[in-house]
């Protein structure tokens, strides 16, 4: 009797322990740490709850993204050389871009100081979607260089950076509505993209067109550290790539005329070559020359 009694009790136990098995979820989670520095540049204003509040207050933004939707925690652990430590330290996150310029522009969260101290903040992200947590200390005027760890931790992979650039371009023999700048110029051969850099920056993004297949690959980035600090007096090549069926050529023109910037395409096996001219990289008055090699001087 006392065997069975003892036999009973175990297959009792063994039951329990498969339905708890059963019923008890398992979550896979990662987590990610930083380390950052609070840069010499400045946002225009700092905010409460993404309204302004502050003003000029040194910060550090870090692009991410996650390759799974659910929950993240995203938190300062540590912090040094801010005044009272690490209280009113901020973090806010943004997304698709941060704009230093405008502080409010694509805020989705922001917290002070959670549990008096280190602030954090608990969202739903989604996956492979751009994101920046900026994190900076809110009292007006403090000195850059103070130092701090962040931690991002959820149910999917964190990595830290920019989302990769697309291998491929929209196929070009649909009208594409797809936010390419030069739609219609010349997008047969070359597509020119906004985008942003590493900072959250402005930058143009240039694809060549692989004709065969109508796919697209990258040639050429170009950001706002390319641009000449003072005008030039003649037309000067900034940036080129050999990447392409013809060269990608990037120039800042003389100072002067209509147009400040340049991007050559081409020429191709036809000889044909795509002059783009514009004065800013946001590519809103961008203009389009074409000519052929082989026809010049007929």
């Amino acid at each position: 009797m006392r065997a069975k009694l003892i036999k009973l009790t175990l297959i009792f136990s063994i039951m329990i322990a498969s339905l708890l098995m059963v019923v008890m979820p398992a979550y896979a989670a990662t987590s990610v740490d930083y380390n950052g520095t609070l840069g010499v540049d400045t946002v225009s204003a700092w905010f409460n709850g993404c309204t302004a509040a502050y003003e000029d207050m040194n910060f550090h933004a870090q692009p991410f993204y996650v390759d799974a939707d659910g929950s993240y925690t995203l938190e300062t652990i540590a912090a040094t050389g801010m005044p009272v430590v690490a209280h009113d330290t901020h973090i806010a996150l943004y997304t698709p871009s941060f704009n230093a310029g405008d502080y409010t522009e694509n805020c989705i969260a922001h917290n002070d100081d959670t549990n008096g101290f280190f602030p954090e903040i608990n969202r739903t992200l989604s996956a492979n979607v751009q994101y920046y947590l900026v994190t900076l200390h809110a009292y007006s005027g403090s000195a850059p260089g103070a130092t701090f760890t962040n931690r991002i931790a959820g149910a999917g992979n964190i990595t830290l950076g920019l989302l990769p650039v697309p291998t491929t371009a929209p196929t070009v023999n649909v009208i594409p509505s797809d936010g390419r700048l030069n739609s219609r110029l010349g997008d047969i051969d070359a597509v020119i993209y906004p985008g942003r850099d590493g900072k959250g920056d402005t930058a143009m993004h240039v694809y060549c067109v692989n004709q065969l297949s109508a796919e697209g690959f990258i040639a050429m980035v170009i950001t706002q550290d390319d641009l000449p600090e003072n005008p030039v007096s003649e037309n000067t090549l900034l940036l080129q790539s050999d990447t392409c069926e013809g060269t990608v050529e990037f120039y800042a023109l003389a100072a002067g005329g209509q147009y400040a910037y340049q991007v050559n395409v081409g020429p191709g096996i036809e000889g044909t070559v795509h002059e783009y001219l514009f004065n800013d990289i946001n590519g809103e008055d961008l203009v389009m020359r074409t000519f052929n090699l082989y026809e010049l001087g007929d």
